[in-house]
């Protein structure tokens, strides 16, 4: 279901967005987005469009997890994505990774998202 949000099918979308609330749903994200057994594909992607729009308080338990894929080079799940769940928690260290990578990377939409997640900070 979660692959299926790529490809604009609007059920599945509607099915994460109407449980942003659910913790248990947030846990299985967080693993799919980690991939320890690197499967790779779009459903660690996905997960990392869900994954910063919990609410902060259900994303704390998970900023070590967080901060692993942010500081790895690799990663199934977007970055930036793991960087806006940081912002949200106002992860200290989170926020030095993201200014890594803003320091990193050219132009263009990564950049973007990660400069929008930098900002949070100043909130």
């Amino acid at each position: 279901l979660l692959t299926e949000t790529c490809y604009s099918n609007e059920q599945a979308s509607a099915f994460f967005e109407e449980r942003l609330e659910d913790v248990v749903l947030l846990q299985i994200l967080v693993s799919i987005a980690i991939d320890e057994d690197d499967y790779g594909g779009d459903a660690p992607m996905a997960s990392g469009d869900y994954i910063p729009r919990y609410p902060a308080d259900s994303l704390m338990q998970y900023e070590t997890q967080f901060l692993t894929i942010l500081e790895s080079e690799w990663a199934s799940v977007r970055h930036e994505d793991i960087a806006l769940a940081l912002a949200k928690i106002n992860s200290s260290k989170g926020k030095d990774l993201t200014k890594k990578w803003l320091s990193e990377l050219g132009e263009g939409p990564r950049y973007e998202k990660f400069k929008q997640a930098y900002e949070q900070y100043a909130k």
